[in-house]
């Protein structure tokens, strides 16, 4: 509650379903006028306020060193906002699995898609459906020196009243403990 009377609630609940397989459920209300400076929340909006949404989500560890995180998070704003004129409603869902290859090798795979409603531009009242697709692959190496990640990603938006964009890139950082005190790190995209 702040200090005109404007309501935010977060309700979460989470259990261990059987070993190594942990589910959790989030529940949140942000008023459309609340106000948080230090206001620390889940939320698809920039701001602590405007939205309500349920997130599901699981972490499982499998056989064989694979560990899977999933969720999928629905949401709805009341008033306006930067791209809606309107109420509007959107979700987003993700997986990221890891794959130890041994204690040193590990590969990991990212998914998360996001669609939302938007404003149709130059068309007033008309709304489209807006995606992002977003993927991600890391093969990852950690000794007692040396520590080297390399990647590729992948990025596509999509409109229901325009062409789709796609963009990619890969990526490679490496640090090295040369000496107690002395690290050197490099990055390259």
């Amino acid at each position: 509650l702040d200090g005109d009377a404007h309501f935010a609630s977060v309700h979460s609940v989470g259990f261990e379903a059987a070993e190594g397989v942990s589910l959790v459920a989030r529940l949140r209300s942000l008023s459309e006028r609340f106000v948080s400076v230090w206001g620390d929340v889940l939320q698809d909006n920039g701001r602590v306020q405007n939205e309500h949404g349920l997130m599901l989500g699981t972490k499982m560890k499998l056989w064989g060193g694979v560990e899977v995180l999933a969720y999928v998070d629905g949401y709805l704003h009341p008033a306006p906002t930067y791209r809606a004129d309107k109420a509007s409603q959107g979700w987003v869902g993700g997986a990221n699995v890891r794959y130890a290859l041994s204690r040193k090798w590990s590969m990991r795979f990212r998914y998360k898609l996001k669609a939302e409603r938007q404003n149709v531009t130059g068309y007033d009242d008309l709304m489209e459906f807006a995606g992002t697709h977003r993927w991600g692959l890391q093969a990852h190496y950690e000794s007692k020196s040396v520590n080297a990640t390399m990647g590729a990603d992948a990025c596509m938006a999509t409109w229901q009243t325009r062409p789709n964009s796609l963009g990619w890139m890969l990526s490679a950082r490496v640090a090295w403990q040369v000496a107690e005190g002395l690290r050197l790190q490099g990055f390259a995209a």
